[in-house]
């Protein structure tokens, strides 16, 4: 299981060593099939890039009531700030 889709992170904050952003992400899937029932949230982390998690994770997307057919990008967001 895995979202379809995320969209590229971009920090709005300027300041050094502090971001803000969205994190933008479309809903669960399994081999192409949305009906996924066996999950109740998106845990939000930030990963390296083989996918190993750094940290601890930094929030929770409740998972909605919402039905979907095919991947909606923009479905999910997590308002990242410091």
């Amino acid at each position: 299981r895995e979202v379809c889709s995320t969209e590229d992170f971009v920090d709005s904050d300027a300041q050094l060593n502090s971001i803000s952003g969205s994190v933008i992400f479309g809903p669960v899937h399994k081999s192409g099939d949305f009906s996924v029932t066996q999950i109740g949230g998106y845990r939000i982390l930030f990963v390296d890039d083989c996918g190993a998690q750094i940290g601890e994770d930094i929030g929770y997307v409740e998972k909605d009531d919402s039905e979907y057919e095919c991947c909606y990008a923009e479905a999910f967001t997590y308002k990242l700030s410091e």
